[in-house]
């Protein structure tokens, strides 16, 4: 019998990925205080929401979390400040939209305006672009060259964020 209850034990602690929440909140000194809401007593600062991250890093692995542990970012902050933040953020996934369609556009009336036979100089002048930045579209017939963008950040793995208002607010 206590096999038994041994061998359920460890099926619980194996269940998959765990979730956790760490909690973002502000002091009056403007330090960014940070604790796991489902592990009482784990809990770092930063004077700056990076340092906090790093520092809850090190707090994860000092409570033993495993490296496959979700981690959602509940940063609490006042209702305008959250609502400026998301708008910015949709105004930023727009613009990235619209970038995208413009580089479209780039590419094909580039590549077309070589095929009328216009220099690269004279494709660059009516586009309002370089004549390097032509060429670079162009690339070798029939395929277009293209760079990453590198102002597009990618997300930290494992991590979800979300804002909340805290109560005293």
């Amino acid at each position: 019998m206590l096999g038994s209850e041994m061998a359920n034990e460890a099926m619980t602690i194996q269940r998959g990925p765990q979730t956790i929440t760490l909690r973002y909140r502000r002091d009056s000194e403007g330090n960014w205080l940070v604790d796991i809401a489902e592990q009482p007593g784990a809990h770092t600062y930063g004077r700056s929401l990076q340092q906090a991250r790093t520092r809850m890093d090190e707090v994860l692995k000092l409570w033993a979390f495993p490296d496959d542990v979700e981690v959602v970012e509940d940063i609490q902050l006042p209702h305008i400040v959250q609502d400026l933040i998301a708008n910015t953020r949709q105004a930023r996934a727009e613009l990235d939209r619209q970038l995208e369609r413009w580089r479209r556009d780039v590419e094909r009336t580039a590549n077309r305006l070589h095929r009328e036979g216009l220099s690269v100089r004279d494709a660059g002048e009516l586009l309002d672009l370089s004549h390097q930045r032509i060429q670079q579209l162009r690339g070798a017939p029939g395929r277009i060259t293209k760079r990453p963008n590198p102002a597009v950040r990618k997300p930290r793995p494992r991590l979800r964020v979300r804002t909340s208002t805290p109560k005293e607010f």
